[in-house]
């Protein structure tokens, strides 16, 4: 599972975020409402990385992400 972190692009999940912002280690916003304030992110890759760890994710499985949920296939 490590290599898939080291060899995805994240920046090419988060069209318009810049760089800097696509590799923290940090959520990053990806929508907002009217006043400005987030209603949807893209969770901290350590978040991502324990959370298919639990889920028990193998190489060729499908995952989903939703509502920091996740799901295999």
């Amino acid at each position: 599972m490590i290599d898939a972190f080291r060899t995805t692009d994240r920046h090419e999940f988060l069209p318009g975020v810049d760089l800097e912002a696509a590799y923290k280690e940090d959520a990053v916003p990806i929508k907002h409402d009217q006043d400005g304030e987030m209603i949807s992110c893209i969770s901290a890759p350590s978040i991502v990385a324990t959370q298919l760890e639990q889920l028990g994710a193998q190489p060729g499985d499908t995952v989903l992400e939703a509502g920091g949920r996740m799901c295999r296939r």
